[in-house]
């Protein structure tokens, strides 16, 4: 049986996160907030008062697969965050992600949970929106579902909660932040990788403080972008399949490999080239 997403209004949901924070004595550090220290309350809450965030760049690409294959408006997730319907497609979308694992160091989300339960707090909004931890929060639902008596205690959640004025910006830098971090989890693909470099530029970031932030260096901040743009440009004026980024899941390195090749080129020669490398794309499995 899979989870059913279930939504409290935003008002119910602040009210009981306000509540529980005022009553819990709990406090843990947390550094990736403004670039300094900040002492976040913990508190347990029922599950049912948790929504996914949207602006999620490790499901960029699955999202996008959905909005080809259904033919659905390109802000359908990010204007559907209070809609249980849209909130129940995102679940879905990380259940899978949550069985994925790495070979070589990543265990299954699911895999964890069953057998440790919770061991770190997911980080929420005072709205109840998951800025950390929605991969962990759909495994612990779906396995909610799963057998209710054996997993009851994903009824309720571990949470830090950040300020109440913590704005969206914050949030993509805490993004940001925390994939940075040199630790054994589940990678974001290229493309939401990329994302949310385009998205921290976008707010005014330099390709150094992007470095400086992701732990890279400069130039591979702009070959990122610069692959990003290549991908779009197949997607849009070849494959005429624009934003469907499943098509390019798999070719991160192709793409990063064209802004070098074609590079000094004028322009003509240069279109030459990418309709030669597209074509070679295409054909890639043969």
């Amino acid at each position: 049986m899979s989870f059913k997403v279930k939504i409290k209004s935003p008002t119910i949901r602040e009210a009981q996160i306000r509540t529980s924070v005022h009553a819990s004595n709990a406090i843990q550090d947390f550094y990736d907030f403004r670039n300094g220290r900040t002492e976040l309350k913990s508190i347990r809450i029922s599950q049912e008062f948790l929504l996914y965030r949207m602006e999620n760049f490790r499901t960029f690409t699955g999202q996008h697969a959905y909005l080809g294959r259904e033919s659905k408006p390109l802000d359908f997730f990010l204007t559907g965050q209070e809609n249980e319907s849209v909130q129940q497609i995102q679940h879905e979308i990380l259940v899978q992600l949550a069985k994925k694992g790495r070979a070589d160091s990543v265990v299954p989300v699911f895999d964890v949970l069953r057998t440790e339960k919770q061991r770190e707090p997911l980080l929420i909004t005072h709205r109840g929106v998951v800025v950390n931890g929605n991969r962990r929060l759909a495994a612990m639902r779906e396995l909610l579902a799963e057998d209710g008596q054996a997993n009851q205690e994903f009824n309720y959640v571990t949470c830090l909660v950040l300020p109440e004025d913590a704005t969206p910006e914050d949030i993509i830098e805490i993004e940001a932040g925390l994939q940075a971090k040199p630790e054994t989890k589940l990678d974001y693909d290229w493309i939401g990788d990329a994302q949310l470099i385009r998205k921290l530029i976008d707010m005014g970031r330099t390709d150094k403080q992007l470095a400086d932030r992701l732990r890279r260096k400069p130039a591979e901040i702009r070959n990122s972008l610069l692959a990003l743009t290549e991908a779009n440009l197949y997607m849009k004026d070849w494959a005429k399949a624009e934003g469907d980024y499943t098509r390019v899941r798999d070719s991160e390195q192709f793409f990063k490999d064209i802004p070098s090749l074609i590079q000094g080129k004028e322009q003509g020669l240069a279109d030459a080239s990418r309709v030669i490398a597209w074509t070679l794309h295409d054909n890639k499995d043969q």
